[in-house]
């Protein structure tokens, strides 16, 4: 599969549908595109590229005071 500026946006629509969120932890996306064929290093690879396309936007979550979850979601989906 080619993996260009169309072919990520399509794959971060289709892992926004599948998890119907606001917020997608690491965890989830990288097993996503697992099953979709892609190694975990492509799996970055993919989730870098959307966030310098300016489909997503990357971030920590706090789980509780000593651990935190890098997490993604799509900025129109998030209110200021």
């Amino acid at each position: 599969m080619e993996i260009n500026a169309e072919t990520i946006k399509s794959i971060i629509s289709e892992l926004f549908n599948k998890y119907k969120k606001t917020y997608i932890y690491e965890e989830e996306y990288v097993e996503f595109l697992k099953e979709k064929g892609f190694d975990l290093e492509q799996a970055k690879e993919i989730i870098y590229e959307a966030f310098g396309l300016g489909l997503i936007e990357m971030g920590l979550d706090v789980i509780d005071e000593n651990h935190y979850k890098i997490c993604i979601w799509r900025p129109e989906d998030v209110e200021d």
